[in-house]
């Protein structure tokens, strides 16, 4: 999203709206990058979010457009869930 100009990627919130019938309010960075430049055409594209790659806990005063995401699958358990958000807890103090 680094090179889409800010036309053509308000285009695709409007297209994937359209195809899913509800509004498309949030957008994942393609591979978590993003700069100042790209969160203000995804922000001008009409987003409310976005998330990023990167391990750790959000807060109240993290960015909308600086979201991280915890990787969670299908193989993880209950005990590995809240230990990886234990330790994430804690990275947020570090």
């Amino acid at each position: 999203m680094g090179t889409v100009p800010p036309t053509r990627s308000r285009g695709r919130c409007c297209n994937l709206a359209g195809l899913l019938g509800t509004p498309v309010r949030v957008l994942c960075y393609p591979y978590g990058k993003n700069n100042p430049a790209v969160r203000a055409m995804t922000h001008e594209a009409g987003y409310e979010a976005a998330v990023m790659a990167g391990s750790r806990m959000n807060t109240r005063r993290t960015d909308p457009f600086r979201l991280k995401r915890i990787g969670i699958d299908y193989r993880m358990t209950i005990a590995q869930l809240r230990w990886k958000l234990f330790r994430l807890r804690w990275l947020a103090y570090a």
